[in-house]
């Protein structure tokens, strides 16, 4: 739910990081730590005129956090449908 808002505030992130040291996630972790890039588009705004977000931002934030929680799953799955299927894979 958290991702389908159309503002994500860096402070909205505060929930996850707790979780972050019982399951360790590269994805939320790149998003916890990437999201204070949103800050620059106030920097870029002039005074007393609403901010806009800038699209490189954005795509710097969230392209990332998608390629790594993508394969992060299939990852899983694959190992989840080997476990299931009794065949482990070497370390």
């Amino acid at each position: 739910i958290l991702l389908l808002t159309t503002t994500v505030h860096p402070w909205y992130l505060l929930w996850v990081a707790p979780f972050l040291a019982i399951y360790t996630s590269p994805a939320w972790l790149y998003l916890c730590l990437s999201i204070g890039l949103s800050y620059h588009s106030a920097y870029l705004a002039m005074p007393g005129e609403p901010w806009e977000d800038v699209v490189w931002v954005k795509v710097l934030e969230y392209t990332p956090f998608f390629v790594l929680a993508i394969s992060g799953a299939i990852r899983e799955h694959r190992n989840g449908a080997r476990a299931f299927l009794g065949l482990h894979s070497s370390p």
